[in-house]
């Protein structure tokens, strides 16, 4: 019998309806991803410089199934009788692990203890899910070497639960194989990569560029590529404001002299000032009584922020 070609209406409305609905928030704080690459990308996501990346249907769903077969994959360990702590023991909630004055949160698998390659040792627990081509190369090359992102979190994760060895493990979700590797803790990685994100929540100016070249290789794709090397005005809200700090636990407005939730970083309010680092051009005047601040911008033209609001 052959297949009727026929529209695909059910199938375009499941991709529709994944594509508006996947989780593309802005980031709250710090994780291992945005401390790990480029630093200067790593703060203009932290800043909210700019709109979250999104991710086609299909990577949508991908995650999804990916964070159902990490409890697959605890469970598979604990099966065969080893201790897989994912709770936190006070409040039984999943464990994160917290850094940074608050400002740096992991969501983490959980620890072992009792495994066969080293029964007495709390491991970290790293749970993975892959395609059979990224196995592979983690097979033939090692995970740092093959999957270079997937060890800052292990490391900084190690760091502060105080362990010293991770236990990687990886399903290959083309074939449902699974492959483990042990880590051992890196110190000096770990300790560079948590200065690294103290600088990203400390500084009030983007850091240097990775590189000057648009076309470099990290920079395509890049979601702050835009801000980065087309001189695009960040988005207004207080995370891209001069008078806001990062202080424990969230954030503060000097302008208005009160801590901020997460609606009104998102919301802004009249008063906004950008960060000079985020206006794309020199600042040459600034008037405290009138809360403006004047740039000349790369045409020659001037603009004075805060008078038009």
């Amino acid at each position: 019998m052959v297949a009727l070609a026929l529209p695909h209406p059910t199938i375009d409305a499941i991709d529709a309806h994944y594509a508006a609905n996947q989780r593309n928030d802005l980031p709250i704080r710090l994780t291992a991803r945005l401390i790990s690459g480029c630093e200067r990308a790593g703060w203009y996501a932290y800043r909210w410089g700019h709109q979250p990346k999104t991710f086609s249907p299909h990577h949508a769903r991908a995650n999804m199934s990916r964070a159902e077969a990490m409890n697959e994959l605890g469970g598979c360990l604990s099966d065969i009788g080893i201790t897989v702590q994912r709770l936190d023991p006070q409040t039984f909630m999943p464990r994160d692990i917290v850094a940074l004055d608050g400002h740096y949160r992991q969501k983490i698998a959980g620890t072992a203890i009792g495994l066969l390659e080293a029964p007495k040792t709390e491991h970290f627990l790293y749970l993975d899910q892959l395609p059979a081509k990224a196995v592979a190369q983690i097979q033939r090359h090692g995970l740092a070497e093959a999957r270079p992102d997937r060890i800052a979190p292990i490391q900084i994760g190690m760091q502060l639960l105080g362990l010293s060895r991770t236990f990687y493990m990886v399903r290959n979700k083309d074939t449902d194989e699974l492959w483990s590797e042990r880590i051992e803790y890196d110190a000096a990685h770990a300790t560079a990569l948590l200065a690294k994100g103290d600088r990203i929540k400390a500084s009030n100016q983007p850091p240097v560029r990775l590189s000057d070249d648009p076309s470099y290789f990290s920079c395509q794709g890049c979601a702050a590529f835009t801000l980065c090397h087309q001189a695009q005005f960040a988005l207004r809200n207080c995370r891209t404001c001069l008078h806001v700090t990062p202080v424990t636990d969230g954030w503060h407005c000097d302008r208005h002299s009160r801590p901020l939730s997460i609606d009104d970083q998102q919301a802004g309010c009249p008063n906004h000032l950008y960060l000079p680092g985020l206006v794309p051009g020199e600042q040459i005047d600034a008037d405290k009584r009138a809360e403006t601040v004047t740039y000349r911008l790369a045409d020659l033209s001037t603009w004075t922020d805060g008078a038009h609001q």
